[in-house]
């Protein structure tokens, strides 16, 4: 007699499977994005792998896709089908001032250098680069200018919140290894009003001991 193997689970089968089925109308979107829900729901606090989360918006776009695929012939291709995505894009409800603060972690470390990540809440995340910084052995980074590590900022740092359409997204710095401080350090802040552009980098920094 043949023996038919289980379907897999729904969080185990890949994003084509799940588009067809979801299509065909074998399962719904609904059913398809609860159950990756459910999964992130049982394994975050082991893995950590989302800075944060909008289950809620996902499931009720879930219902909208339910419903585009009763009256639509031909729709998008993975209509229903959930993903999860990197904190460095803009995604609606999301806080881009974690959202900067990771990619600036991520990308940092990818390249090789030591960098740590703090998320203190939506609007406010830390980003510190630990010393020895990347080409610069030792202390060798306090020969480059203050003035260097300030022009780094406004050209890049002061650009995150352009860049996501985010006029109230600026970041402060609270250390630079240039001056002598334990590295290069700050936070990424959303204000509660728009931030002109000589605003969207501040120092705070503390005279080296």
């Amino acid at each position: 007699m043949a023996i038919t193997a289980p379907s897999p689970q729904l969080t185990q089968r890949s994003a084509t499977d799940l588009a067809a089925a979801i299509r065909n109308r074998q399962l719904t979107a609904r059913e398809v994005v609860q159950a990756h829900v459910d999964r992130l729901h049982a394994r975050q606090p082991r893995t950590n792998a989302l800075a944060c989360d909008r289950f809620a918006d996902a499931l009720a776009e879930a219902d909208q896709a339910d419903e585009r695929i009763k009256s639509d012939p031909d729709p998008p291709p993975f209509l229903g089908v959930p993903c999860t995505i990197k904190e460095s894009f803009a995604v609606e409800g999301m806080p881009n001032a974690v959202a900067c603060a990771a990619y600036h972690y991520l990308s940092n470390s990818v390249g090789g250098v030591t960098v740590e990540f703090m998320r203190e809440s939506d609007r406010k995340a830390w980003v510190n680069f630990v010393p020895p910084r990347w080409i610069y052995p030792g202390a060798s980074i306090c020969g480059v200018p203050s003035e260097v590590s300030r022009a780094f900022l406004r050209g890049w740092y002061a650009q995150n919140g352009v860049s996501l359409g985010n006029p109230r997204l600026g970041f402060v710095c609270t250390a630079q290894t240039t001056d002598g401080q334990h590295g290069l350090s700050g936070y990424f802040l959303e204000h509660d009003l728009d931030l002109s552009p000589e605003e969207r980098v501040r120092q705070a920094l503390k005279a080296a001991a």
